[in-house]
């Protein structure tokens, strides 16, 4: 876990750097007068794992992120996105053949680092619809204080939204992204993902996100 920790940093750190880098005026090469940083917010769902996700963990959360957006072609964006999400919750024991909470924590915690390519629909006008499709790779860990365990997958993601370009400098997106992690759950045979049969950790997400445009 504090591996997991110090590489997370590190990487943020380098993010930080460079934008600040580009913030006081030296983005004039390559591909950043091409490109765009912000945050986004949003919120997830473990759908693909309903009955396990909420048998523990109850609805889903808010998620938040950082972004980078690279416009290849006027038609071809590609992101790049780091993003956090975190649910608390507690383990549960099969009681009468229902789930029912034992009262111990348990805590949840996907990190994500996704690469998606975007096709970019009215390229010219100022809202801008968009398709597209992407691979990740998720560091996710579950602990608690009877133990736990960490997980490293990929996975991939298909995305549909809109970007409004609400200033010269400043883009808005909105969109909903639909991911599938496979292979993460129901090893063991007394979980309540093996119990339901259910082995892949993505869902359903909604995001809004601003962005800063470092070209002229």
């Amino acid at each position: 876990m504090k591996n997991k920790r110090t590489w997370i940093q590190t990487g943020l750190g380098a993010v930080v750097m460079l934008l600040c880098t580009c913030a006081a005026g030296d983005c004039q090469a390559g591909f950043l007068e091409d490109s765009a940083a912000g945050l986004r917010l949003g919120y997830f769902d473990a759908t693909n794992a309903s009955d396990s996700y909420d048998a523990v963990y109850g609805s889903g959360a808010l998620t938040y992120g950082l972004l980078w957006d690279w416009r290849v072609r006027d038609y071809l964006v590609i992101e790049g996105e780091y993003y956090h999400f975190a649910k608390s919750g507690n383990r549960v024991n099969l009681v009468n053949g229902s789930w029912e909470s034992n009262g111990i924590p348990e805590d949840l915690t996907y990190d994500g680092f996704l690469a998606t390519a975007k096709y970019m629909f009215r390229r010219d006008k100022g809202l801008q619809p968009f398709l597209g499709a992407g691979l990740g790779f998720y560091l996710i860990d579950v602990s608690s204080s009877v133990g736990g365990s960490s997980f490293s997958k990929p996975g991939y993601h298909f995305t549909a939204g809109a970007l409004f370009r609400a200033e010269k400098k400043i883009n808005i997106t909105a969109e909903v992204r639909y991911s599938l992690i496979p292979s993460v759950l129901g090893d063991h045979v007394n979980s309540v993902s093996y119990y339901y049969g259910e082995s892949d950790a993505g869902g359903l997400a909604l995001a809004l996100g601003v962005l800063w445009n470092f070209g002229k």
